[in-house]
């Protein structure tokens, strides 16, 4: 599915209702059968869930290097979907700032780093879009869950990629540190791990 978070701001911004309702309940039933219950739940549900998805999304593109470079509201799937290929690429040196998109080159607002809370500023523009199924509470409940999904979802994939069962509080520091180090020394984030995942820790200088 390419349904976008701006087919629904489309709708709500003509205050075209009939239609917005009838696009909302067409995407749930096609894609997300699972949901069931009174309308109301339902839709708080979807929104919940598409926040969840998003958050899962925005972790694999960090954890891997992925940069988008076009995150605006109509490039962002409701699947949770990487979707509209423009300007990608991923992190050679490691550098939050970096875009591959010429066009954000001044403004990096789509640039690696930004990438989770731009996602999360389009989700609060599809929880406007969808205010008159949504209550405040419902709109509030689905950032929360992308927030505390995020955070458990790059934590994991951390953990993974330096090796460690799981993040533990005192490892914070160190993988700040080695980021800290990797960007300062242009260090090219893939071929960073692919050596660590080498390392014989039982001879760690040899």
């Amino acid at each position: 599915s390419f349904t976008r978070f701006g087919h629904f701001e489309i709708f709500a911004s003509r205050g075209e209702q009939a239609l917005l309702v009838q696009l909302v309940d067409f995407t749930i039933a096609r894609d997300f059968p699972e949901l069931a219950g009174p309308p109301a739940q339902v839709y708080a549900d979807w929104y919940t869930e598409i926040c969840v998805r998003t958050a899962r999304l925005m972790a694999e593109w960090m954890r891997v290097g992925f940069v988008h470079g076009v995150m605006n509201t109509d490039n962002m799937s409701v699947l949770g979907l990487t979707i509209d290929y423009g300007p990608y690429g991923w992190i050679d040196d490691y550098d939050p700032a970096w875009t591959p998109n010429t066009t954000d080159a001044q403004g990096r607002r789509y640039c690696f780093g930004r990438q989770p809370p731009i996602a999360r500023w389009n989700l609060e523009r599809l929880g406007e879009a969808l205010s008159s199924l949504l209550s405040r509470e419902d709109i509030n409940s689905g950032l929360t869950a992308y927030d505390t999904t995020f955070a458990e979802c790059i934590l994991a994939g951390m953990a993974a990629k330096f090796g460690f069962a799981a993040m533990a509080d005192t490892d914070a520091d160190l993988v700040n540190d080695a980021f800290a180090l990797m960007q300062r020394a242009e260090v090219d984030m893939t071929e960073f791990f692919r050596c660590l995942a080498m390392l014989d820790v039982s001879a760690p200088d040899m």
